[in-house]
């Protein structure tokens, strides 16, 4: 059995293009460290006003 989490990245239109609220890199970095791996990455809102990547890993304790 897997668990998952969600990270929510906003994207935001600013006067000389888009502003994003944090780097996806440095957070997929993160969480692999944790022993996350990236399973997918979702676009969210309309035309994409953000994403959120979903991490999955093996549950610890191995239950259902």
């Amino acid at each position: 059995m897997f668990e998952y989490k969600f990270v929510r990245i906003d994207v935001s239109q600013g006067m000389f293009g888009q502003n994003v609220s944090a780097d996806h890199r440095e957070i997929i970095r993160q969480h692999a460290a944790e022993g996350w791996r990236l399973a997918h990455i979702l676009g969210v809102g309309a035309l994409t006003a953000g994403f959120e990547l979903i991490f999955e890993r093996p549950r610890a304790d191995k239950k259902g």
